[in-house]
């Protein structure tokens, strides 16, 4: 019996330690997000293509009927929302961060 309360007290240790790294690992990934899109400096006329050669692709892309496209970046603590007319970025509509 001691041997599985062992067990059992060893998994739930390892189960802690994965979902704090894994916690930590989303938190770099915010603040290596947010850091790429101040680097850009002026977002407002840049293109598609700069802009996601420099921060990666986005994970949400909507269209409107106008022909303007909506790109967004989220993650767990930090959320940015860029128009597009064409391939021109018409700036930033939303952007949030919450720590």
């Amino acid at each position: 019996m001691s041997i599985l309360v062992a067990i059992t007290v060893l998994l739930i240790a390892i189960g802690g330690l994965i979902t704090t790294f894994s916690q930590g690992a989303k938190g770099l990934r915010n603040v290596f997000i947010q850091g790429k899109f101040v680097e850009l400096g002026t977002i407002k006329g840049k293109t598609k293509a700069e802009i996601i050669a420099r921060v990666g692709e986005p994970t949400h892309v909507s269209y409107q009927t106008d022909g303007k496209a909506l790109l967004q970046w989220i993650t767990t603590n930090y959320h940015i929302a860029l128009i597009f007319d064409g391939d021109i970025c018409g700036g930033i509509t939303h952007e949030s961060t919450s720590r």
